[in-house]
């Protein structure tokens, strides 16, 4: 039997298990340590037919361009653009689905 946080823990055994939050709750830090989430949006015309994120077809109207950079540690830097209708913005915002960081 091995000592892991504040409970005894036997592999291969049911009886006495560890559960997964252990000690993990006051040692860990928050996520905006670590990442830091910036965006940045745009307003398109679709002059050609182009997709958005939930497969509808845009075409002759103004679309939205959500551009999330995300850096990691302070070294590596990522970036996801993801289109919108104007409708779908809308209501993807007010459902929550877009979680937005600092603006850039």
């Amino acid at each position: 039997m091995r000592q892991r946080g504040r409970y005894n823990y036997v592999p291969g055994s049911n009886n006495n298990y560890e559960p997964i939050w252990y000690d993990a709750d006051q040692d860990m830090k928050p996520i905006s340590a670590y990442v830091d989430i910036q965006y940045r949006t745009h307003d398109k015309f679709a002059w050609i037919p182009t997709r958005s994120r939930f497969g509808s077809l845009i075409w002759m109207e103004s679309y939205i361009i959500l551009e999330q950079y995300v850096t990691l540690n302070k070294k590596h830097q990522n970036l996801k653009q993801t289109k919108y209708s104007v409708s779908e913005y809308v209501e993807a915002k007010i459902k929550g689905d877009i979680e937005l960081g600092r603006r850039l």
